[in-house]
């Protein structure tokens, strides 16, 4: 698979929200058996420094993810979800390695992400480790911290 038949592409309108919250709502609660828990108005979705983002390829949208800047070198990266119809085809790679060069354009150094148990082995295949942060949001006590270093190497200049 290409770059250029994928786009990492900002929610923004109408429809992009819905596609937005139908893959997270669908994959994240529904598919766990949790119905009417998900709220599509939930404010950290619109606050100014998180960045929903819809991961295109060929023209659909097949994932997506929430970007949060914690502060000026670090980044979270929130409900990340690729569909279940399209899963394990490199989708989610392909979208961490996209939310990765988005973030490190807007200086990023960290990437952290509170990793369901289930998903450890995806985000330690994309070099992510596991490692203690604050999270201002709080963190489930079923998931597990990890840190990925990104960007130049500040130590080297």
């Amino acid at each position: 698979m290409t770059d250029e038949v994928y786009q990492l592409k900002p929610v923004v309108s109408a429809a992009d929200w819905r596609t937005f919250h139908r893959l997270r709502r669908v994959a994240l609660f529904e598919a766990r058996g949790r119905f009417g828990h998900y709220r599509d108005d939930h404010p950290d979705d619109r606050m100014v420094d998180n960045q929903p983002l819809l991961l295109i390829h060929a023209g659909v949208a097949v994932g997506s993810l929430r970007l949060d800047r914690l502060d000026r070198r670090r980044f979270v990266l929130r409900t990340v979800v690729v569909d279940a119809a399209r899963q394990r085809r490199g989708h989610g790679g392909r979208l961490l390695a996209l939310a990765e060069g988005h973030a490190v354009q807007q200086g990023a150094r960290q990437l952290l992400v509170n990793a369901a148990p289930d998903a450890v082995g995806f985000y330690d295949c994309a070099g992510f480790r596991p490692g203690a942060w604050r999270d201002p949001l709080g963190a489930s006590g079923k998931s597990v911290q990890m840190i990925k270093a990104v960007g130049p190497d500040d130590s080297k200049t």
